[in-house]
């Protein structure tokens, strides 16, 4: 084995192709030639493989074919088997691949999902019946979130929305209410206060639930408010001369 390693590292061939003189290491093997190695370097062969596989694709594909049909559960076997032997390097690929295509696989998820929506719901309805149990205290504590109380309020507002016309989402008001430190009528500080999420021109005059309309008040301000033009109110509490 040691007399082998020392052959690749140090001594040296022509390749018949490129006529380059090249270390061994650089000849794949072939016991019938001299030194065990073959004529071609490898970079020679790959060259030429490469080439002869574009010029005969149809053909290699006819073959390929032809062979899976009468070997599938060959193949079969030896991709089950060389799976099951490389799961993890399978995990990182797939994870690497998901990263570098994340717009793409949030798509092709969400067209998956439009084009299965009763798959998914009989599903669904299937998983809560047989765990009731762990779905009520999921329920439990999803109701006590934040997401989940500000998707209520969502809910609420659009179903209230006489127009029909709405388009805020439930990330946007979390995001509004955020960046909201003081009421936007009385300008108090927000901190540890009840806070409202106000429609500025109210739904009953034709406001609409869109993200422009809506501004966050402290309770005082919004109840006070109530559907009052939003004018008249700012002129009543004197932010209008």
């Amino acid at each position: 084995m040691e007399t082998a390693m020392l052959l690749l590292q140090h001594f040296t061939k022509t390749c018949t192709k490129c006529h380059q003189l090249k270390k061994f290491k650089y000849f794949s093997r072939k016991t019938s030639n001299k030194y065990g190695l073959n004529s071609q370097c490898k970079q020679c062969i790959s060259i030429h493989m490469k080439k002869y596989h574009i010029e005969n694709k149809d053909a290699n594909n006819l073959k390929s074919k032809a062979y899976l049909e009468k070997n599938r559960e060959k193949v079969r076997s030896k991709n089950n088997e060389w799976v099951h032997n490389n799961k993890e390097y399978i995990s990182i690929k797939n994870k690497e691949w998901r990263d570098n295509n994340k717009e793409y696989v949030k798509e092709k998820n969400k067209q998956w999902r439009e084009d299965n929506k009763e798959t998914l719901k009989e599903k669904r309805k299937i998983y809560c019946e047989q765990n009731k149990e762990i779905m009520k205290v999921k329920a439990k504590i999803y109701s006590k979130t934040e997401i989940r109380k500000m998707a209520h309020k969502n809910k609420d507002f659009k179903r209230r929305t006489k127009t029909k016309q709405g388009d805020a989402t439930t990330t946007q008001l979390i995001n509004l209410k955020k960046r909201s430190k003081v009421c936007y009528w009385c300008n108090v500080s927000l901190k540890g206060k009840i806070v409202h999420i106000d429609h500025y021109i109210p739904l009953s005059k034709g406001g609409e639930h869109t993200l422009s309309n809506l501004v966050i008040t402290c309770d005082r301000c919004n109840l006070s408010k109530n559907a009052k033009d939003p004018l008249v109110f700012a002129q009543s509490i004197g932010k209008l001369l």
